[in-house]
């Protein structure tokens, strides 16, 4: 009996064969990374820009491309501006200095915004000036008929969506220069590399929802030379109004605004949207504020 049950044994050995290895698990597919990074084309300056308008003044002068980034990458951008006015620049000097500022529409004047800033008032820290500066003149004297290239850097939010970053050149201490509409079109892509499904404010606090579809890649961030000459021309700006329900009062015409500061506001003035604003003393002791007060 039991030399029949050794047999019965090794008859199934020899029927199952030695024991088959465990199937391998299937490895999960890894998730996607944002590798789409790109700088569009660079956009070429107009074919002439007027010259010597007495005062200062500025032509924008051609600018890198706009830049797709993965989020928290960053991108360094240059800007040129041309000194088409009979004043020259002076580095570091109050009331000569020039800067480009932050502008409407977004983040809006001397607003803080997400794409880049000095670490202040929720801005990243990007090595701009100030959190509303976004870079200073290069050199340290930029004469008229000279062309200055402004470079400064911008960080995607952590964010998808396609933002957009307007900028003015000024003379700190003393006026905006002309406003060319210049802007930069920033496209934050996913996390997994995915375009982004729409626009978001570049303000801070940011990010804003914004329901308006997203923008279209554009191929100029600046006006026509034709229509750029004309926002120049005495004629133009001369002419442009505040819109009736102006918080600055009832229309008017002007082409120069001042106010004054108020003097139980410490030498301060205050804007309509509740901002203190420095005061800049120049000889009539005037506050200069043309953009804000004007258009």
């Amino acid at each position: 009996m039991r030399g029949l049950l050794v047999a019965l044994a090794l008859a199934a050995v020899s029927v199952v064969g030695p024991p088959t290895a465990a199937a391998a698990p299937v490895a999960a597919p890894a998730n996607a990374v944002c590798s789409g990074s790109t700088v569009g084309p660079g956009i070429a300056p107009p074919d002439r820009v007027p010259l010597g308008i007495p005062g200062f003044h500025a032509s924008w002068y051609g600018q890198s491309g706009y830049p797709t980034l993965c989020p928290g990458e960053r991108s360094n951008a240059v800007v040129a501006f041309y000194n088409s006015g009979s004043r020259g620049w002076v580095s570091g000097r109050m009331g000569e200095v020039a800067y480009l500022g932050t502008w409407n529409g977004d983040p809006g004047q001397d607003e803080p915004t997400v794409l880049g800033g000095n670490g202040e008032l929720g801005s990243p820290q990007t090595g701009w000036p100030r959190f509303n500066r976004v870079a200073a003149q290069p050199s340290d004297y930029v004469g008229p008929g000279q062309v200055a290239w402004f470079q400064f850097t911008i960080q995607a939010p952590d964010r998808p969506g396609f933002y957009r970053l307007y900028i003015r050149p000024l003379v700190e201490g003393a006026t905006w220069m002309e406003d060319a509409g210049v802007y930069w079109q920033v496209t934050v892509l996913g996390a997994d590399g995915t375009a982004p499904a729409g626009r978001v404010s570049s303000r801070v606090p940011a990010p804003i929802e914004d329901t308006s579809p997203g923008w279209a890649p554009a191929a100029s961030s600046c006006v026509t030379s034709a229509e750029y000459s004309r926002r120049l021309s005495p004629a133009a700006s001369a002419t442009r109004r505040r819109p009736a329900n102006s918080p600055f009062g009832p229309a008017v015409t002007c082409s120069v605004c001042t106010s004054r500061a108020s003097a139980d506001n410490g030498g301060r003035r205050t804007s309509a949207c509740g901002r203190a604003e420095p005061r800049f003393r120049t000889p009539d002791s005037e506050v200069r504020n043309r953009a804000r007060a004007c258009w």
